[in-house]
């Protein structure tokens, strides 16, 4: 997302910080690269401490950081994502 809405010569930290406090809800996309960047760490913590709901979303085995293990996730993985019941319910979830 940030190639397409942050223009360049824009501050990126600005852009995601207003991003998050726009929006009502986060997929949180969740593999091992994603859960070992301090970036998409920063903007989770950020996002929950905004009392926000947070949608986990696993793309790639991982391990699910502490701050989501108490929320229900998706398991997206591989052989999941043919599942058009599953994809059907997410959409469902996001349009609330």
């Amino acid at each position: 997302m940030d190639q397409w809405d942050i223009a360049p010569g824009d501050n990126w930290d600005k852009a995601i910080n207003d991003a998050i406090y726009k929006c009502t809800k986060m997929l949180m996309i969740l593999s091992p690269d994603a859960v070992d960047s301090n970036q998409i760490q920063g903007e989770l913590y950020t996002f929950c401490e905004e009392k926000k709901p947070v949608i986990p979303i696993v793309y790639r085995d991982c391990r699910i950081p502490r701050i989501l293990k108490a929320i229900q996730y998706m398991n997206f993985t591989s052989s999941d994502l043919e599942n058009k019941t599953k994809i059907a319910e997410l959409v469902k979830i996001i349009t609330k």
